[in-house]
């Protein structure tokens, strides 16, 4: 992967009460440096039971070689569309685990948790394909206070470190 093929995010927060707002503002990017690190892009649809949130049956771009559990996670961006399937909307979010917790719940304590239309970035250098699961919750008041809904779509771009 040449150097051109970086991932980049911007972000920009505002923060605290509007008497005393302030903007946090920075980049979260990835360079790539070696040829074992490889685009992937997919849809994925999670479920109300804990998975993986890449399979080991999606491929990298343009190749016919499909990810491996022990794959590593260099740079990751995940997007919740909204909706169950592309089209029909949902308000129901998920959580994600880095350290294979194969049991989630809405109420799992170190679980990174994405909202309806929210985007998660970030570097997870030492977190393999097989260590990251998933699962819908359903959110009250932007919480998430039950693991009974239905599916999800999220868009996932990554650069992973094709260890194989």
């Amino acid at each position: 992967m040449a150097k051109k093929d970086k991932a980049v995010c911007t972000l920009t927060t505002s923060v605290l009460p509007e008497s005393i707002r302030a903007a946090f503002a920075g980049t979260n990017s990835f360079t790539p440096i070696s040829n074992s690190y490889k685009w992937v892009y997919a849809d994925v649809t999670v479920g109300n039971s804990t998975s993986d949130l890449l399979s080991v049956s999606i491929n990298y771009l343009g190749t016919s070689v499909s990810l491996n559990a022990s794959d590593k996670i260099l740079w990751i961006s995940i997007k919740h569309t909204g909706t169950i399937d592309g089209s029909n909307k949902t308000s129901n979010g998920i959580i994600i685990s880095l350290d294979n917790n194969n049991s989630l719940a809405y109420n799992t304590g170190d679980a990174i948790f994405i909202d309806s239309k929210e985007m998660f970035v970030s570097k997870l250098p030492f977190t393999t394909i097989g260590d990251l699961t998933t699962k819908s919750v359903g959110v009250t008041s932007g919480i998430p206070s039950s693991t009974t809904p239905g599916n999800v779509q999220i868009n996932v771009a990554a650069i992973i470190q094709d260890v194989s």
